[in-house]
């Protein structure tokens, strides 16, 4: 996982956000393209599997860069929605494309057929992680290996 965060936090840098503000702002991209245009904090807690106080910093760097704003629900005052600018959905679009240009470059390397085993491969190691039941994962203790 390392080699791969190396690789992504520049990408991420160049364009002035972190890798938690892009996992954010993919996760509202993709609520907003179901049909899901407004996420609760906790909303996107539960989907980064953080716990929204964890979340509210990264919100509030992105509400000031101008790429999401948060709103009040019109259904519940109490409840604040936070929803992507059309600035932020520009950054996320420009950064999609440029990381599917990476990635075909990346798996150019490979002939056509290692890359039909290799996606095939990753098909079945993603339905197997599906099949895994989630109360067996468990984070381990600080500093007591990885995943």
């Amino acid at each position: 996982m390392g080699t791969l965060k190396r690789h992504l936090d520049p990408f991420f840098a160049r364009a002035g956000i972190s890798g938690a503000q892009w996992a954010i702002l993919w996760i509202l991209y993709r609520a907003d393209e179901d049909g899901q245009p407004n996420l609760r904090a906790t909303d996107l807690g539960d989907r980064l599997l953080i716990r929204p106080p964890s979340v509210t910093g990264v919100l509030d760097r992105l509400v000031r860069s101008g790429l999401i704003e948060r709103n009040t629900s019109p259904d519940d005052k109490r409840v604040t929605l936070i929803a992507l600018t059309p600035q932020g959905r520009d950054l996320v679009e420009t950064l999609h494309n440029a990381h599917d240009e990476k990635v075909t470059a990346l798996l150019g390397v490979l002939s056509a057929d290692d890359q039909k085993s290799l996606h095939g491969i990753l098909e079945r190691f993603i339905a197997h992680l599906d099949e895994m039941p989630d109360e067996n994962v468990q984070p381990s203790p600080a500093g007591k290996g990885h995943l």
